[in-house]
C-alpha cells in the first residue's frame, strides 16, 4: 500500500483533536449537514457509524444528475456499474469484485430497496424516482445484510408520505430526444392515515448511429409508478405499504465498437474473406467499422426488441414497544421479467442468427427485527438480533434462430461441407434453445451488539448463521446441429451453510473525532453455471462452482473539524477474497468458474467542506491495490488458448485510482428569488476491462474525466425551479466494457503468436445537455 496514502489517514486522525479545539471560535449554523444513515440498521448519524460508508440524499443525487442506478458510479469511488451487450448483463462490483448479472451467479453487492432484497441488479434499471436517499456501504455486510453482501451493499430508500397535501412535477427536454415527467404528490387522508403517489415517464432515442439502417440505435423508454401509504394504527404501532410497477422498452442496445487497435490488415483480410456472400463472385464481404475504437456510428446489424416489466411489494410493520425496544416486521415480494430480442448479437453487417433472451425473478422475502433502546446498562449496551427468510424461482435462456446467410455464408466460409450440409437440412428456426431454471430458499439467524466499557470506547461484535438450498435444472435443445450448442438435461443440488461475523472498535478521543478498526467477513453462496454446452453436454460437477468467502481488515477515522465545516473521513482496508467467482471465456462461450484467491486493498476517503454557509465542496477517492494472490489455471489469451498463470497480476475492473470532485453554491437574490449552481468532476485512472477473465493486454482502457454541472433559478420558497444541466461536458469517450469479438476463432481473428484477438468496446454515454422546469403545489 502506497505510504502518501497510509500517512494521511494517519495524519488526520492525530491532528483531528487539535483542529477541532481549534474551531470554537467559528459561527454555529455553517457547518457541513448532519447526515443520518441505517448502516447498523438503527437511525445514526453517519459520523458514528465505524463502517465506509457514502450517503447521498435525493436533493443531491438530482442535482448531481444521477437519474438511473448506473449513474451512482460517477459519484461513489468503489462502486462501479455498467451494462453490456444486453440490458440483464449487469454488471455490479465494489473495490473490483462483482459479477454480470444476466447469469445465475449471486450478485457480491447485495441492493435493497425500501429495507428489502432485491437480488438482480437488471430489475433496477428502469429508472429512479421519488428516491429519499441512497447509502453505499462499502466492505463486507455479511452479518446485518447477509449472505451476497460480500463486497457491500447498496441501500435505496423511497419517499415516505408526508403529513400535508401537495406535490410535485417536473419537465425535462434534452439532447437525443430525450424527454421526461415525473408527477408526485402526498394526500394525507387522516392525522394517521397518509399516501403517497409518484408517477415517471421518459424517452430516449439512444447515443448511437447505425449506418447500415440509417436508424439510431439505443432507444430507451421507461414508465415507473410508485403508491405508499402509511397508517399509524396507534401511537405505538405503524404499517407503510409500498407498491410500484415499472417497464422499460427499447431496442435494448448500447453503442459496441471494434477496438481498432487490436485488428491489423492481414486479421481484416481474413474476416472478410469468411464474410463473402457469394464466395469466388464478384461481392465481398462487408465489415463492421474497425477505424474509431470511439465513434458513435456503427455499421452492424442491431434491429432488436426489449420488454421489461415488474411489479413490487414492500411492507414495514414498526412496533415501539415498551422500554424503548423496536421491533420490525420487514416483507417484500418482486415479480421481474425481461424479454430481449436481438436480431444479430454477433455485432456485425450480416445478420447470421436472431436471438431472443429471457430472465424471470418472483423473489419473496421476510425479515423480523428486535432493537433495543440505547439505554441498557446505563447507556454502554444496545444490540439489533433478526430472523430472515428469502426465496426465489428463477428462469433464464435464450432461443436462437439461424437466417440463410449463416448457412450460405458463415458456414460456408469457415467450416467443413458435411456441416454446411447439416446447416441446410435442418430447421433454422428455433434451431437451438435452453432454459435454466432455479429454485433458492435461504434462512438465516443473526445478531450485532454494541458494548461500551467507557464513555470514549465502543466493542462491537456481530455474527449470522445463513443457510441456502437451491435446486436447478439445465435443459438444452438442439434442432440444428449447426448451431453450435449440446444437447443436454442436467439436473443440479446445493445445499450449504455458512457462519459470518464482524468484530470491530472505535474510539472517540472527543466528540469531533472516531477512530475505528475492524474485522468481517462476507460470503457469497454457491451455484451453478448457466451457459449452454458447444460441443458436449457439460454435466452437473463441471456446471457447479464454490461459495465466495471475504475476509476484510479496515482502519478509519471519522472527524468533524471547524465546527464541521470540514467532515475528513478515511478508511483504510484489506480484502482476501477465496473462490472468487467470475466468468470467464473458454474460447467459444463465458463459463462461471472460481477464479482463485485474490486481495483488494488501498484507502477511501471522503472531504466535505463548507466555507461559507453557501458553498459546500467535496473531494471523494479510492486507492486500490489489486492482486491474484493465486490463479493458476487462468484462460489463456484467445490466440494461444490453453491457460495461464495470473497470480501476481491484476485484477480487471480494478482502477488504481477513482475519485470525485464536487462543488455547490446557493445564490440570493432579491424578493426570495436565489440561484444555485452544481458541478462533478468524476475520475478513474486506466483499468484492463478484459472481461473474459484472461486479463488481455490490449483490454485496457486510459483514464479518464467526466464533468457534470446543473445551473437553476428558483422562485421564492422554491416553490419552481428553471434549470440547465448538462452530463459529460467534455464529451469524453471510452469503454465501460470489452470482450471478445463472438466467433474470432472462426473470423480468423486469432494471432497463434502473441495470443491476440479482436476486442469490442461497450462506449459510455456522450455529452448531454438539457433544460428541467419543476413546480410545486
Amino acid at each position: 500500500m502506497a505510504r502518501g496514502t497510509l500517512f494521511l489517514s494517519v495524519a488526520i486522525a492525530a491532528l483531528g483533536a487539535p483542529l477541532a479545539a481549534q474551531a470554537q471560535t467559528a459561527d454555529a449554523g455553517v457547518g457541513v449537514e448532519e447526515v443520518v444513515v441505517t448502516a447498523q440498521k438503527r437511525a445514526e448519524k453517519l459520523q458514528d457509524v465505524p463502517i465506509s460508508v457514502a450517503a447521498f440524499s435525493g436533493e443531491t443525487l438530482e442535482a448531481a444528475g444521477v437519474q438511473d442506478i448506473r449513474d451512482l458510479r460517477r459519484i461513489t469511488p468503489s462502486l462501479y456499474l455498467a451494462t453490456s451487450s444486453n440490458t440483464s448483463n449487469t454488471r455490479i462490483m465494489m473495490r473490483g469484485i462483482g459479477t454480470s448479472g444476466n447469469t445465475a451467479v449471486e450478485p457480491s453487492v447485495a441492493t435493497f430497496v425500501d429495507g428489502v432484497y432485491v437480488p438482480r441488479i437488471g430489475s433496477l434499471l428502469a429508472g429512479l424516482n421519488d428516491i429519499s436517499s441512497v447509502e453505499v456501504l462499502r466492505g463486507p455486510q455479511g452479518t446485518l445484510f447477509g449472505r451476497n453482501a460480500s463486497m457491500g451493499a447498496v441501500q435505496i430508500r423511497t419517499t415516505a408520505p408526508g403529513d400535508e397535501l401537495g406535490g410535485e412535477v417536473s419537465a425535462t427536454y434534452g439532447q437525443y430526444g430525450v424527454k421526461r415527467l415525473s408527477v408526485m404528490g402526498d394526500l394525507p387522508i387522516t392525522d394517521t392515515l397518509k399516501t403517497r403517489v409518484s408517477i415517471l415517464g421518459y424517452e430516449g432515442d439512444g447515443y448511437g448511429r447505425n449506418d447500415l439502417t440509417g436508424k439510431r440505435m439505443g432507444r430507451n423508454d421507461g414508465f415507473s409508478a410508485r403508491a405508499a401509504i402509511q397508517w399509524d394504527i396507534t401511537p405505538d404501532v405503524t404499517w407503510t405499504l409500498r407498491g410500484d410497477y415499472q417497464n422499460l422498452s427499447g431496442d435494448g442496445y448500447n453503442t459496441i465498437t471494434v477496438v481498432s487497435s487490436t485488428v491489423t490488415p492481414t486479421t481484416l483480410a481474413a474476416w472478410q474473406t469468411r464474410l463473402d456472400p457469394d464466395g469466388a463472385g464478384p461481392l465481398t464481404g462487408l465489415l463492421p467499422y474497425t477505424s474509431d475504437t470511439y465513434s458513435r456510428h456503427v455499421r452492424q446489424s442491431t434491429e432488436g426488441d426489449l420488454k421489461d416489466y415488474q411489479t413490487g411489494v414492500a411492507s414495514d410493520l414498526t412496533w415501539d414497544m415498551a422500554g424503548g425496544y423496536q421491533l420490525k416486521l420487514i416483507s417484500g415480494y418482486r415479480d421481474w421479467k425481461n424479454i430481449q430480442y436481438q436480431a444479430s448479437n454477433g455485432n456485425i453487417p450480416l445478420e447470421l442468427q436472431r436471438r431472443t433472451t429471457f430472465a424471470d425473478s418472483q423473489n419473496h422475502s421476510e425479515e423480523l427485527q428486535l432493537l433495543s433502546p440505547d439505554t441498557l446498562l446505563n447507556g454502554r449496551l444496545n444490540f439489533v438480533a433478526g430472523l430472515f427468510y428469502y426465496e426465489e424461482a428463477y428462469d433464464i435462456g435464450q432461443n436462437i434462430d439461424l437466417t440463410n446467410e449463416y448457412c450460405e455464408v458463415f458456414i460456408r466460409n469457415t467450416s467443413t461441407a458435411a456441416r454446411l450440409t447439416q446447416c441446410r437440412a435442418n430447421t433454422k428456426v428455433g434451431a437451438s434453445y435452453y432454459v435454466f431454471t432455479q429454485d433458492t430458499e435461504s434462512v438465516a439467524a443473526y445478531a450485532q451488539a454494541n458494548f461500551k466499557p467507557t464513555e470514549q470506547l465502543t466493542v462491537t461484535g456481530g455474527i449470522r448463521y445463513s443457510e441456502d438450498d437451491k435446486t436447478a435444472k439445465y435443459r438444452g435443445i438442439t434442432r440444428n446441429p449447426a448451431a453450435a450448442q449440446a444437447a443436454e438435461v442436467t439436473d443440479m443440488a446445493l445445499k450449504e451453510d455458512k457462519v459470518t461475523y464482524r468484530i470491530a472498535g472505535n474510539y472517540k478521543p472527543n466528540d469531533d473525532v472516531m477512530v475505528f478498526a475492524s474485522f468481517s467477513t462476507g460470503f457469497k453462496s454457491g451455484g451453478f453455471d448457466s451457459a449452454p454446452g458447444t460441443t458436449a453436454a457439460v454435466g452437473a460437477a463441471a456446471r457447479s462452482f464454490n461459495a465466495e468467502t471475504v475476509e476484510n481488515w479496515e482502519l478509519g477515522v471519522k472527524s468533524e473539524l471547524f465546527e464541521r465545516r470540514l467532515v475528513a473521513n478515511a478508511t483504510l482496508f484489506r480484502s482476501d477474497i477465496n473462490d472468487l467467482q467470475f466468468r470467464s471465456f473458454d474460447g467459444l462461450q463465458f463459463r462461471t468458474r472460481n477464479n482463485g484467491k485474490a486481495r483488494q486493498q488501498g484507502v477511501e476517503w471522503e472531504l466535505t467542506t463548507r466555507p461559507l454557509p453557501a458553498l459546500q465542496v467535496g473531494l471523494a477517492g479510492t486507492y486500490l491495490d489489486s492482486e491474484y494472490l493465486d490463479f493458476r489455471g487462468a484462460p489463456g489469451l484467445p490466440g494461444l488458448g490453453g491457460a495461464q498463470d495470473l497470480s501476481g497480476q491484476r485484477l480487471p475492473y480494478s482502477p488504481k485510482w477513482q475519485g470525485t470532485l464536487s462543488g455547490q453554491y446557493t445564490g440570493e437574490l432579491s424578493n426570495g428569488w436565489s440561484w444555485f449552481a452544481r458541478a462533478d468532476l468524476a475520475f478513474s485512472s486506466k483499468v484492463n476491462l478484459a472481461s473474459s477473465g484472461d486479463n488481455n493486454p490490449d483490454a485496457l482502457q486510459k483514464g479518464y474525466q467526466q464533468l457534470s454541472a446543473r445551473i437553476a433559478i428558483r422562485g421564492p420558497e422554491q416553490r419552481w425551479e428553471a434549470a440547465v444541466f448538462g452530463q459529460n461536458l467534455t464529451d469524453e469517450t471510452f469503454c465501460t466494457g470489452i470482450f471478445n469479438q463472438p466467433n474470432n476463432a472462426a473470423f480468423g481473428l486469432n494471432n497463434a503468436v502473441t495470443g491476440a484477438t479482436a476486442l469490442r468496446c461497450t462506449l459510455n454515454d456522450p455529452r448531454q445537455i438539457g433544460v428541467e422546469l419543476k413546480a410545486k403545489f
